[in-house]
């Protein structure tokens, strides 16, 4: 599978840094697809780019030297110089941790673009887009091998100019007959949204290495209010993409049925342990597992409900400390 960006994402989704463009790329990492790059789509990415950056460049040098001659004195500003530009924007497609396919520019797709173009048909039928065209005819070449995805926001490409209506009438004809598949979506979240992320923790993978590292802590907290540790525990995650698209942050809550260890008649008590750590989505391993506190809920025979909670205060990754807290809420029997 090749999942082909259009310039627009490239560019609108920070080269693939940004929440949603982890994302996919933790999905092309563990589905072993590929980023496929059509040269077009490169040099108008990098051009783009490096415009864009020249101009934010321009834009604080003419706004500095504003400033210098209101103030009289100034502090240096220090900004990329053009080398620094240009190693930079060299770097942006070798950066991702995903396998790219580039594709070069071929006079068999030129011409078939300029047909189009002089045609009048899709993706070209509006203002001569070539670029669009050349896009287009590399993507029918990869199909021809693989399932192929085309994720762009240009309207040149959908069924009357509207992304909700699909892929235009000429270029569905061009797919229809394709061995592999094609899809089309004008986002990467609407990408997502159809092929999900791929991410599938065990939640008995997780329970095992929390309880290894924090078992006798829990243990020992039941203990200590005269309950054992019995039953079937639950657990809930849920899941982040990271920078890192083979890294994964999990956040979690375990609950650990108990059982009375004395003859009060104490019911429904549980421990609810909440914590946080990293999952080596590749090594299929838990970095870390912290713990972010804790509560033994239970209930008196009279219906009162008694809590008792560890709070874990957090700073960036130092620890703090913490402190229990013991609260009572009575209901209706």
């Amino acid at each position: 599978m090749i999942i082909i960006f259009d310039t627009n994402i490239w560019i609108s989704d920070l080269a693939l840094a940004s929440n949603v463009g982890s994302a996919v790329r933790f999905y092309l990492r563990e589905q072993k697809g590929r980023i496929g790059l059509p040269e077009v789509v490169k040099l108008e990415t990098e051009f783009h780019l490096r415009t864009t950056l020249a101009d934010h460049i321009e834009g604080i040098r003419s706004s500095h030297r504003q400033l210098l001659a209101v103030f009289g004195r100034l502090k240096e500003v220090v900004l990329p110089t053009e080398e620094e530009v240009e190693k930079l924007i060299s770097k942006v497609f070798s950066n991702l941790g995903v396998e790219i396919q580039e594709y070069p520019f071929t006079v068999e797709s030129a011409k078939a673009s300029l047909i189009r173009a002089v045609r009048k048909l899709p993706p070209s039928d509006k203002n001569q887009q070539f670029k669009d065209g050349v896009l287009w005819e590399d993507c029918l070449a990869m199909l021809k091998t693989e399932h192929v995805f085309l994720v762009t926001e240009d309207k040149a490409f959908y069924k009357n100019r509207d992304p909700k209506l699909g892929l235009a009438d000429e270029l569905a004809k061009d797919v229809s007959s394709a061995a592999n598949e094609f899809r089309i979506f004008p986002s990467l979240r609407d990408l997502l949204s159809q092929i999900g992320t791929g991410v599938k923790i065990d939640p008995a993978s997780l329970m095992d290495a929390y309880m290894n590292i924090h078992g006798d802590k829990m243990r020992d907290k039941a203990g200590k209010h005269s309950f054992t540790l019995s039953g079937e525990p639950k657990v809930t995650i849920d899941v982040f993409v990271t920078e890192k698209p083979s890294y994964l942050y999990v956040t979690f809550t375990i609950e650990l049925p108990c059982a009375d260890a004395t003859t009060e008649g104490r019911t429904g008590a549980r421990i609810l342990a909440r914590g946080e750590g990293t999952y080596d989505a590749e090594g299929k391993r838990f970095i870390e597992l912290a713990n972010r506190g804790e509560q033994l809920l239970y209930q008196l025979p009279d219906g009162t409900e008694k809590k008792l909670e560890n709070i874990v205060l957090v700073v960036g990754s130092a620890v703090i400390g913490h402190r229990t807290v013991e609260h009572s809420v009575r209901h209706k029997v």
